[in-house]
């Protein structure tokens, strides 16, 4: 009985959290606040882009925590991610660049989540 009723919250956590996955996806405008949200927490300087490896380990983290993951982010993780995204070779990733990759982060999550749910 205690089995079904863990299943039974499980399931209701797992489909509350995809609805709020699928509410920001669904909405440009609530996915880049989410993602100007997270980039201005981890943004030491104020330049609206992340300059450094523990900037961008601090970002990727808040992603996890936002995915419902628990994930240690390594500093070559950090730096493989800040080389990958970083589309204009600056040395630094702006809103513009991060967007995208959190959104296909989540597109991910969401089709895990109905994985999930369908089993």
């Amino acid at each position: 009985m205690a089995t079904h009723a863990n299943d039974e919250a499980r399931r209701a956590t797992l489909s509350t959290q995809l609805e709020k996955l699928e509410k920001t996806l669904a909405s440009p405008e609530l996915l880049n606040n989410s993602v100007e949200t997270i980039l201005k927490k981890q943004d030491t300087d104020g330049s609206l882009n992340l300059n450094t490896v523990e900037e961008v380990k601090g970002f990727l983290k808040a992603i996890y925590g936002l995915l419902v993951q628990k994930h240690d982010v390594t500093d070559d993780e950090a730096q493989a991610l800040l080389e990958e995204l970083d589309t204009n070779k600056d040395g630094q990733l702006s809103l513009e660049e991060m967007t995208p990759a959190v959104q296909r982060a989540l597109s991910k999550r969401v089709a895990d989540l109905k994985a999930k749910l369908n089993q």
